[in-house]
C-alpha cells in the first residue's frame, strides 16, 4: 500500500472514531452513568463481654440510650452490633478486670476492614491495663476502634448522672480515634479524667476548638460535629 492510500485509510479511521465517540456522548446524556452518593457515615456499637459471664455484656437499653446522646456531638448513623465475646485468657488473672487494652486489639483486628467509619465497644467488665489499677476507655489514635467500660459508672450516681458519664466516656474516645488528643480545658469532653469526681467535673461536649482540630483531620464530618460551650482555644 503506497503512501497516499494509507493516509485515505487513516483519515476513514478518524472520522469513524470520532463518530463513535459522538453516538457515546449522545447516549451518556440520554442515560447518564449512576453516580452512587457518598457512603453514609456510620459508627458502630458494639456490645463487649467474656465468654461464660452473660453479666459483662451491657444492656441493650444503655447503648441506646448513648448512641441518642452521642448524636447530640456526632450526627451520624448508628448501629449496634451483635455481641462480641471475647475469650477468658484476656482477664487480668489476679483482679479478674478485662484487659482493655487486648480487648481494644481483638476489637480493631475484627472490625478493621469492616467498612465502619469508627466502632466503640461497650463492656460492662471492670476494665484494666498494665500499670494501670482501672480505666474507663481507651483508643487506638492511629485506628477506627475504642472500648469503654460502664462498669464504674453507676458508683454513687442516679440514672442521669450514669448516662451523662457514660456518653462522656463514649465521646471521649471517640474524640481519640478521631485525632483529638487530651486538652487542659475543663469545658471539653477531652480533658483527661481518671476518677469518679473528675469526671463529673469534665465537660460533656467538644469545644469548638475540639471540633476545629478534628474537621481539619476529617473533613467529611463538616457539618456532623458539634461543639458545646465555647472553650479557651489550646493549640
Amino acid at each position: 500500500m503506497n503512501r497516499a492510500w494509507r493516509l485515505v485509510l487513516a483519515s476513514i479511521v478518524a472520522v469513524v472514531l470520532v463518530a463513535i465517540s459522538v453516538v457515546a456522548s449522545v447516549q451518556l446524556l440520554k442515560h447518564p452513568v449512576d453516580i452512587k452518593p457518598p457512603e453514609q457515615i456510620v459508627l458502630l456499637v458494639v456490645p463487649v463481654g467474656v465468654t461464660g459471664d452473660k453479666a459483662s455484656f451491657p444492656d441493650k437499653s444503655v447503648l441506646s440510650a448513648l448512641i441518642e446522646d452521642l448524636r447530640q456531638s456526632l450526627d451520624l448513623k448508628y448501629v449496634i452490633g451483635k455481641p462480641f465475646t471475647l475469650p477468658v485468657a484476656l482477664l487480668n488473672r489476679e483482679t479478674g478486670q478485662l484487659r482493655v487494652d487486648l480487648a481494644l486489639s481483638a476489637v480493631v483486628q475484627r472490625y478493621r476492614r469492616s467498612g465502619y467509619f469508627r466502632v466503640l465497644g461497650v463492656t460492662a467488665k471492670d476494665i484494666t491495663a498494665r500499670n494501670y489499677n482501672f480505666l474507663f476507655g481507651l483508643a487506638d489514635a492511629k485506628d477506627i476502634g475504642c472500648v469503654m467500660s460502664v462498669h464504674r459508672l453507676s458508683w454513687g450516681a442516679d440514672e442521669a448522672l450514669t448516662r451523662e458519664r457514660i456518653a462522656k466516656i463514649a465521646l471521649h474516645e471517640i474524640g481519640h480515634t478521631l485525632g483529638r488528643g487530651h486538652t487542659p480545658d475543663t469545658k471539653s469532653v477531652m480533658v483527661y479524667s481518671d476518677s469518679l469526681a473528675g469526671l463529673d467535673e469534665s465537660g460533656s461536649c467538644f469545644t469548638p476548638f475540639d471540633v476545629s482540630v478534628i474537621a481539619t483531620k476529617f473533613p467529611e464530618l463538616a457539618g456532623k460535629i458539634k461543639a458545646g460551650d465555647p472553650a479557651v482555644a489550646d493549640g
